[in-house]
């Protein structure tokens, strides 16, 4: 029949699709019992050895050493089978890094929360906390040690924009940097440290700030409550990162009408969100589409949609900064 595989590699392509669910599970593994850093000092480890420092069994470490083995983590001796040693990429898993973000999404909350994606596909409308008995996703999150848990993940993924930011944004004009929704403001605490002639407000949800820990400490920092459906503090720059993608098209007009409110003159808005192209569909973006309409009906945004959501809260986009992963925009008053 037209269309269908027919070679002899098949089944092993049918196999790669439907790996996901097992390898999710076995990545929240790896992390959950620190194997990475088992492998931090360089030095090849035989899987009796790695099985002993993280006190599992040695069968089932040897499984999932050589199950991660083949997608690059780990290179086995083929003189000395059973011996493995890490690769760069396995790194990446360390509490150093972003082992916490990648137990959250690969963890049992998570896990139970994608259980209901093919009634989100079905209906078209986020089934993710119905089918939990919560009233919305963020619900779902408050629970002992969960939301902890879920805003130092959040803490984490900002690594990545916080070197893009400061590596290819020039903030030195700005004298009120504005985070919205910047959790324990760690990102605008980077930006002060490199540019000292700036201030800046961590803006945040009164609920997140009861319960964040330890926040960022900085006499030019201030943290600050409220809703930005409501009002936002001044600034001549104000930052949203991984905030719009949270939200539907008209909700994210809103917020935007709102900073346009508070916004000073020749400020600029940077956005911090994935932006998907038709040209050059990226996984990890596609993956993030899904997930934010699965758990609010939202979804990551085309260059159109933000020209047009820019357009219609009274802005337009200055400049896409492609250096900085997964993307960035940044916006500014029309005329």
């Amino acid at each position: 029949m037209e269309g269908i595989i027919e070679n002899n590699n098949s089944f092993d392509y049918l196999l790669n699709c439907i790996t996901g669910l097992i390898e999710s599970r076995l990545i929240f593994t790896l992390v959950k019992y620190k194997v990475p850093e088992v492998f931090e000092d360089g030095l090849p480890k035989t899987y009796q050895q790695v099985a002993e420092k993280t006190k599992t069994s040695p069968i089932g470490i040897h499984k999932l050493l050589r199950y991660f083995t083949s997608i690059g983590f780990f290179e086995e001796d083929l003189n000395n089978l059973g011996t493995f040693k890490k690769t760069s990429k396995l790194s990446l898993f360390t509490s150093e890094k972003f082992a916490i973000f990648v137990e959250w999404c690969n963890g049992n909350l998570v896990y139970d929360m994608m259980k209901s994606i093919p009634g989100s596909i079905e209906t078209g409308e986020p089934q993710c906390h119905k089918s939990l008995g919560a009233n919305d996703w963020w619900d779902l999150i408050k629970t002992p040690g969960e939301e902890e848990f879920f805003k130092n993940t959040m803490k984490v993924s900002s690594c990545d924009a916080i070197k893009g930011a400061l590596n290819f944004i020039d903030f030195s004009s700005f004298k009120k940097i504005v985070d919205i929704g910047g959790s324990h403001g760690t990102f605008v605490g980077e930006i002060l440290e490199k540019y000292p002639n700036s201030h800046g407000t961590n803006f945040d949800l009164e609920s997140f700030f009861n319960g964040a820990g330890e926040l960022i400490k900085n006499p030019r920092l201030e943290h600050k409550s409220g809703n930005f459906f409501e009002s936002v503090p001044e600034g001549d720059c104000y930052i949203l990162k991984r905030v719009l993608h949270d939200w539907k098209d008209e909700d994210c007009i809103k917020i935007l009408e709102t900073i346009g409110k508070s916004i000073l003159p020749n400020g600029k808005v940077i956005i911090f969100d994935c932006i998907i192209d038709p040209k050059n569909y990226i996984k990890g973006h596609l993956y993030l589409d899904v997930m934010m309409f699965h758990f609010f009906g939202s979804e990551e945004k085309t260059i159109q949609q933000f020209t047009d959501i820019s357009d219609k809260a009274g802005f337009k986009i200055d400049k896409v900064v492609n250096e900085i992963p997964n993307y960035c925009l940044i916006i500014s008053k029309k005329d």
